[in-house]
């Protein structure tokens, strides 16, 4: 049985940590401390944990992951139509990663073991949340049958994060907001054409290897003469597709992913402040 790889990490500029988690499966725990060990024993000095377009998994993997960055507090509660169903979800108190500041990204693709993972660490002030709102899908639900043989799925109890806020409908709203590239459906229409007119293949014909700012001024000079209006950081982005065509692409983009950006940037400016403390 192949098992999915759902945590991928590197480090970006010898000493932030990155690990992306694509969704909670059961080995998914494992992985993190794992990949979060590796960085930690190269020199890793804080991390972002990114959750974005995670669309959750399971209550036990996150609920484990959480416990991983947190040594005392509420992860994660359930309350539900019937007393029963009520159960809190807490922190152990030993502490089983090296504590480092951390970032956590999100977005509206963000669901369910996301939410409650990004809620526990932001309502214990264990990381700063940057990012969009969190989709919003905080419910326990219990298919019942009907006399017909057919299904019913039903909301049988609600999580909440431990400052007590329901997640279902509403999200985990992010420390920072900082909004992604958004591609509209105009631009949509400019790629299609930029496509058509094989003008970034050409341009990646050229320039197969590095290119100057006035190489790109004349691309998107050329763009425009075919009137085509379309945001400069998408036509980067659609050259590093095209140069990263035939092998596997960079786990990381700065120069196209802003949200990314945004929390290196603020990492950059903690690990200043401390080193400086320390000196």
């Amino acid at each position: 049985m192949i098992k999915l790889q759902t945590v991928k990490s590197t480090m970006i500029d010898d000493h932030i940590g990155y690990i992306r988690i694509s969704q909670f499966s059961e080995n998914t725990p494992e992985a993190l401390k794992k990949q979060y060990m590796d960085l930690y024993n190269k020199g890793m000095d804080s991390v972002i944990i990114d959750l974005r377009n995670n669309p959750g998994g399971l209550l036990s993997s996150v609920v484990q992951i959480a416990d991983l960055f947190l040594d005392n507090g509420t992860i994660v509660s359930t309350k539900g139509r019937n007393p029963s169903q009520d159960q809190v979800f807490t922190a152990h108190k030993e502490l089983l990663l090296p504590e480092l500041p951390m970032i956590v990204l999100v977005n509206e693709g963000s669901a369910s073991a996301s939410e409650i993972f990004a809620g526990a660490m932001k309502d214990n002030k264990r990381a700063i949340i940057v990012g969009e709102k969190t989709f919003g899908k905080g419910s326990v639900q219990t298919v019942r049958e009907l006399p017909n043989g057919a299904g019913i799925r039903i909301t049988t109890a609600l999580y909440f994060t431990p400052s007590g806020k329901t997640i279902d409908k509403i999200g985990i709203e992010p420390d920072e907001v900082v909004h992604g590239v958004e591609i509209t459906e105009k631009e949509m229409k400019a790629i299609d054409k930029i496509n058509e007119l094989k003008l970034i293949e050409e341009f990646v014909k050229k320039h197969p290897e590095k290119y100057t700012d006035e190489d790109f001024r004349a691309l998107m000079k050329e763009i425009e003469n075919n009137g085509i209006k379309i945001n400069p950081l998408i036509v980067k982005r659609l050259i590093k597709n095209e140069k990263e065509k035939y092998k596997i692409p960079d786990l990381v983009d700065l120069e196209y992913d802003l949200q990314l950006k945004h929390a290196v940037n603020m990492l950059k400016t903690v690990s200043f402040f401390t080193k400086q403390k320390a000196s």
